[in-house]
This record gives structure tokens, sequence and C-alpha cells, in this order.
């Protein structure tokens, strides 16, 4: 009777398995449709952030320490114990869950309480009042070039030590997204998983704040970014041993136990050739014909160095597009021209041209950097629009810095009192 004990145990376990299925759900991390969240995934190539998107079981002992970790509608408990030792050791958790998942149970966990979304001044979405947008309620990286983020079945999150940065008016207790420091940790909780859906990234807010978040997540060491959508199994602890599956387990203690037992030799080959067939039979049929880790996004993306060259690094990959490098270029470029121009703050267009002129850099020099400064405002415009960023290919970005750099060269360089400039300042915008 105890070896059909074992055998019925053996049978129960993978039995318990759950076999991957093709069946599109909400927020499916690989999908397409309108409730589905792939359109992350073509987010993240832009950012240069590789993204893990398990389907079916996730183990949080696979974390590494520079991985960020984003929960998107979880639906089964999450061992909130596991997430604690993740942010403890300085991880990076973002938890977007509404009232109507099981996500709640974590925010729970770290007291954050859900609330209803204001009936009254709240902005709305102009081609349909029914959805609430939320805005910016103080600097963060979440928030930049951010206008406001168009919600669907939103809940408030609240938390007295968690800071509200983005919400449904200027101020009170109605924020849609927090964040704030957990142990060494950082964690995001945001009260609209639907923001981040395949449908609602159509909007221009949306997606700055999705590329916003992964980049948050990935960090300054740009480490991938996990994540877990639906009804993926979250299991184990970060730092601890990986938990071994439960079909594993329940073959190794049937073996064991028949190891012991005081069987006729003949009866002891049977049982333990059943046990192995049984196995190999059903692992046959359950197993994916296909991995539920989509490979292509657990290419580790190399650490980059300090500094501006540094931060590079992580585009350095063959078809990487580097429209955000020559964005942040942009920056640097027309900080430190205004800084050897002696600006005391922004200039137009027209008045920037003019002082280079009064510095006597050459007309043709003058001309190159007006269709630089042109093109990057050009990329800056366009970023965001649909359907996809402009391509900024490494032989463009040479290109880019190069002319910025001619210009900067020769004002360091040049060495002439700058001449006195007829008329006062012009007011006109970049009309030159």
């Amino acid at each position: 009777m105890r070896t059909w004990a074992i055998l019925s145990g053996v049978v129960s376990a993978l039995a318990g398995l759950t076999v991957p299925s093709a069946r599109a759900e909400d927020f499916d991390p690989n999908g397409r449709a309108w409730n589905a969240s792939g359109d992350l995934a073509a987010i993240a190539r832009q950012e240069g952030i590789a993204l893990a998107r398990p389907v079916e079981r996730f183990d949080l002992s696979a974390l590494r320490a520079d991985d960020g970790l984003l929960l998107l509608a979880p639906e089964p408990e999450v061992p909130a114990g596991g997430l604690q030792a993740f942010l403890r050791a300085g991880g990076r958790v973002a938890i977007a869950a509404d009232y109507q998942r099981g996500g709640t149970t974590i925010l729970d966990w770290f007291r954050i309480e859900l609330g209803r979304v204001p009936t009254d001044g709240v902005e709305r979405e102009r081609q349909n009042p029914h959805l609430a947008v939320a805005i910016p309620r103080s600097a963060h990286a979440l928030c930049a070039g951010v206008d406001g983020i168009v919600t669907n079945h939103a809940r408030t999150v609240r938390h007295p030590r968690l800071r509200p940065v983005l919400g449904f008016t200027r101020t009170g207790d109605d924020a849609l997204v927090l964040t704030g420091r957990v142990g060494e940790g950082r964690l995001v909780a945001v009260g609209d998983p639907s923001v981040l859906i395949n449908n609602m990234l159509r909007f221009r807010g949306n997606r700055r704040f999705a590329a916003n978040l992964l980049r948050y997540l990935a960090g300054e060491r740009r480490g991938r970014v996990v994540v877990l959508a639906g009804s993926i199994r979250i299991v184990g602890s970060y730092g601890a041993a990986p938990e071994p599956t439960t079909l594993l387990e329940a073959l190794n203690r049937a073996l064991d136990e028949l190891s012991k037992m005081p069987l006729p030799p003949g009866l002891t080959r049977l049982v333990a050739f059943l046990v192995a067939f049984g196995a190999i039979v059903l692992f046959g049929f359950l197993v994916p014909r296909r991995s539920p880790y989509d490979g292509e996004h657990l290419v580790p993306v190399p650490h980059a160095e300090g500094g501006f060259a540094g931060r590079l690094g992580v585009f350095e990959r063959p078809g990487a597009n580097l429209l955000y490098p020559a964005l942040v270029y942009k920056s640097v470029l027309e900080a430190d021209v205004l800084r050897l121009l002696g600006a005391p703050g922004p200039l137009a267009l027209r008045d920037v041209l003019e002082r280079l002129r009064a510095r006597r850099v050459p007309a043709g020099e003058v001309a190159r950097f007006r269709e630089l400064l042109l093109e990057l405002d050009r990329l800056a415009r366009e970023q965001d629009r649909p359907p996809a960023p402009p391509q900024v290919h490494p032989a463009d970005f040479r290109a880019i810095v190069a002319r910025g750099e001619a210009v900067v060269s020769r004002l360091k360089s040049n060495a002439l009192e700058p001449r006195p400039l007829e008329g006062g300042p012009h007011t006109d915008g970049r009309a030159a």
C-alpha cells in the first residue's frame, strides 16, 4: 500500500503542473492584442534596456543585484518576504495594480492604500471624457517629458512615507504614482496597470512614462528589467537558493522512500521503472515546445562606465538607436555653448548665431551649427510621435558630435573680444 501511496503522490504532483498555453490574456507581456503589454519590449529596445518576460513561473532567487522588477497586475499571491529582501539589498521594484487584481495583496503588505479617483476637478482625455488624466505632481525622473497619463480604471494610491509624483490634482491624497526608498532599494506604486497596455501606450504621455519607468528600474548600471504580468506564478526569495519544482521534489521523495522499502528486488525494479517511465511520458506532454522565456530580451546589456561617454556603452550593440544619446548631447552642447558665450540664460537661436558671429566664427561654421541645432530640435520633437521614434545611426551620431565639438573648440580657442551687437535681443524664437 505504501508503494501505491508514493506513486499516487507523484501522479498528483505531475497533474498539478500548469501546461503553458497560447491563450491571449490581459497584460500578456509577449502579446500584441490591445489588452496585452508586448509594446513595452519595443520601448525597452529604444531605451537600450534588456527585458526578461517569463510567462509561467519566476523564482525571485534568479534576480541579479542590478535587475529591476515590474509587477504588472499580479494575480497570484506574491511572496512579500522575498520581494522585501530584494528591496533591502538595493533592488528597484514597481507594482502596478488596481482593485481588480490580486496585486492588492502585495500593496496591502507594503501598507499602500487604494482609493477612488475624484469626480471633480480632474483633467479628462479630450476624445474620451470617461478617461481621467493624471498630471505631474513633483519633479522626478518618472515625470520627465510627461504632460499627463491617460488612465482607464484607475485607483489612487497613498502612503505617508512615499512621494506622490503623478496625481489627478495638484495636491491632496489622489496620487496615481508613488515612489520612495524601501531599505536600500526603491519602490514605485502605480494605481492603474492598464496605463501600460498596448492600447494605452498610443498616448504620448503614457509612452513617455513607460520609457521613464523602465529606465528608472534599470538604474544607472542599466541592468535588465524583469516583467512579471498577470497570472504568472512567483516563488522563492531574493538571495536564497532556487526553489525546487513540485515535480522534482515528489520524484526525489518517491525514489528515496522506495530505496528504504524492504521489497523483493523484482518489485523494487518494477516500481522504479514505472516511476521513471511515467515521468518521461508526462514530461513529453507537459514541457513546452518553446521556451517560456523570450531569449532575445535575456541578452545582458553591458554595464556602462561613468561620464557621458560611459553612458553610451549600452548603445554599442549593432543596430542600436542612438536617439537618446543624441538628445543627451543636445543638452550638453547647448549648455556648453551658452556658458562659453557668457549668456546668463537660454537664448533664442537667432541670438546664439549673432553671438557666434560676434566672436568671429566663420560664416560657414555658423550656418552648419544652425543646421545642427535645428536637426536636434527636430529629433526632440519627434521622439514620441508614432509610429516610432526617429532612428539615429552611429554614423549620424558621430557627425552630430563632430559638428558640435567643432564650434565648442572654436569658442574655447577664440581669444578675441566680441563685437558689440547692434540692436536689442530678439524674441522671435527659432526663426533665424
